[in-house]
């Protein structure tokens, strides 16, 4: 899913108002999609739509490129149809820079760890 002035961006280049390893990975998120899902389009025009359609299209030529408006349900049918009726997923892997993802990982608070918490009583609060 894909906000569309985020996309914009990128499809242009920039980095979205993002730090340079978050505009990576979300990058790198666009390529292995099997479908990418331009959100909010209820703010843009449909001249805009069509062409931020198009230009994504040109940029992943192997990725099924849907659109929906949360707001007007616009589109979620289609999309919806869409995700129910594949059976090929996985098709775009792509290689991916550990230094850059352990940094996005930092950036935004992405923790991997478990905890065994053992007690009669747990303050959740407190906690």
């Amino acid at each position: 899913m894909a906000d569309p002035v985020r996309l914009k961006d990128i499809l242009n280049g920039g980095k979205a108002g993002l730090h340079p390893s978050v505009a990576y990975i979300f990058k790198k998120q666009l390529v292995e999609g099997d479908i990418i899902l331009i959100s909010k389009t209820d703010l843009l025009t449909a001249e805009e739509l069509t062409l931020l359609k198009k230009k994504t299209k040109i940029s992943y030529p192997n990725t099924a490129i849907k659109s929906i408006s949360v707001a007007t349900v616009d589109g979620m049918g289609n999309w919806l149809n869409e995700v129910l009726s594949r059976s090929d997923t996985g098709n775009n892997l792509v290689e991916v820079n550990y230094d850059v993802y352990a940094e996005y990982e930092a950036v935004m608070g992405l923790l991997n760890s478990t905890f065994e918490l053992n007690g009669s009583s747990v303050d959740w609060d407190v906690l």
